[in-house]
């Protein structure tokens, strides 16, 4: 292997895959020329070119430093926009994609105390490399993983076996219910910074129950899945360039990005749901309806900015900063 790293974009190759449960598979990535893959820590996550040409952002599964290969878990979402779907039908043994990103919105706390995560479903993958991260450093931690059933359980037998296995707490929800947040928090170290990843429903309850027992914004964090939008919930408005004034109507069932595009504006856009920051845009006037799980609680109340793929505006009229 050259242990020269090397810088993003880079062609990888699948070098090992496995179905890991029901709808998800895990695949390990090397670079194709042999090369060390840039660092990362727990947490980051990488831009992935599907081979239907969809860009997505999966999280790292593995240990952080070890830079030999990239380990991603891929759940196949058949009501999904098929990026997953291209990944799951096409990516065999040796099929080479392309990595064009690598980001860390969602690190573990420098010096937190204690820390807390929770998890459900695929959920796991960026926390399953903070136990291990924080396991190996002697930091105490304890993860609550919610799962419906075994069998759709990610990692569930390595998360037993692993060293870490005392520090585990597993909630069947079709046996059990929900997990009790409430009361599993009512028990915890109130200076535990929490760690939540999972499908919106399940991020608030954690988030919100946090909350109701006081912890702080700051020991909070979360990443989350594909922002969930109800199109028929959505109003039209017009958004206006600043630098020209040119005017454009965005429509109930379209992003900003999409209006955008379609007269001839272009704004860099990379996940298309609100979690990696790319589309990214100033506002100088009007009242947004943030929907992404990008931007602090502090940021959206400043009405300065907006995610442009998923966010849209709660007054007729957006001036944007372009």
């Amino acid at each position: 292997m050259n242990d020269k790293p090397v810088k993003l974009p880079i062609s990888v190759s699948v070098q090992q895959l496995r179905d890991l449960c029901e709808g998800v598979r895990e695949y390990t990535l090397a670079a194709v020329d042999g090369c060390v893959l840039p660092a990362f820590e727990a947490g980051a996550h990488i831009d992935i070119t599907a081979p239907n040409g969809q860009t997505r952002q999966y999280s790292l599964c593995n240990t952080a430093g070890d830079c030999r290969s990239y380990i991603i878990a891929v759940r196949r979402e058949s009501d999904g926009r098929g990026g997953s779907i291209a990944i799951h039908d096409q990516l065999q043994l040796n099929s080479v994609v392309t990595v064009s990103g690598l980001r860390n919105a969602f690190p573990l706390a420098v010096n937190a105390p204690r820390s807390l995560l929770f998890a459900a479903g695929i959920g796991i993958t960026p926390l399953l490399a903070m136990a291990r991260t924080l396991q190996s450093s002697g930091q105490p931690f304890h993860l609550h993983y919610s799962v419906p059933t075994a069998t759709q359980a990610p990692y569930l037998e390595e998360l037993r076996s692993d060293p870490f296995a005392g520090k585990l707490s597993v909630y069947f929800s079709r046996e059990q219910g929900r997990i009790d947040a409430p009361a599993v928090l009512a028990n915890a170290d109130p200076t535990a910074h929490i760690y939540v990843c999972g499908p919106q429903q399940y991020r608030d309850y954690i988030l919100q129950s946090a909350r109701n027992a006081g912890w702080p914004e700051a020991q909070l964090h979360y990443e989350a899945f594909a922002t969930e939008i109800n199109a028929a919930d959505n109003k039209p408005f017009d958004v206006v360039i600043a630098s020209t004034g040119a005017r454009v109507a965005v429509r109930p069932t379209q992003t900003i990005v999409d209006a955008l595009d379609e007269n001839g504006v272009t704004v860099p856009v990379s996940c298309e749901v609100g979690t990696c920051g790319t589309c990214y845009v100033g506002v100088k006037e009007g009242e947004v309806d943030h929907r992404d799980a990008f931007l602090t609680e502090d940021e959206k109340a400043s009405q300065e900015h907006i995610l442009t793929c998923c966010s849209r505006a709660l007054s007729d009229t957006l001036v944007l900063d372009l």
